[in-house]
């Protein structure tokens, strides 16, 4: 499993800010199963957040800032998370943060 905390929107109202504080820029994340826990800091109380994965929406919006992703497939990925206004137009954005997801192979075991 892996954490991902994200903080730094652009801010829609003076003051918010938020921005990706792990997994640092350009980690590598040993899981085989492919999941990511995410948590988002600097967002609003009460307000949805959206996560894309290489620029493609993940599921639906998500009620809270911490959730799972699952099924991540091994390789590179870019996420960043948005922020819904009123009537589902982005408020904010997080900056992209890029990482890798390694899985044990068959072809090499014993490289985590």
């Amino acid at each position: 499993m892996i954490a991902l905390a994200v903080a730094s929107l652009r801010p829609a109202v003076a003051g918010a800010a938020a921005r990706i504080v792990a997994p640092a820029a350009d980690a590598t994340i040993h899981d085989d199963g492919g999941t990511v826990h995410v948590v988002v800091e600097g967002v609003p109380p009460g307000d949805s957040v959206l996560p894309l994965l290489d620029g493609s929406p993940l599921r639906a919006y998500f009620a809270t800032p911490e959730f799972d992703l699952h099924d991540v497939p091994r390789g590179t990925h870019d996420l960043y998370v948005e922020v819904p206004g009123l009537r589902e137009f982005a408020v904010g954005r997080t900056p992209t943060v890029r990482f890798h997801v390694r899985q044990v192979s068959r072809l090499d075991p014993d490289r985590p």
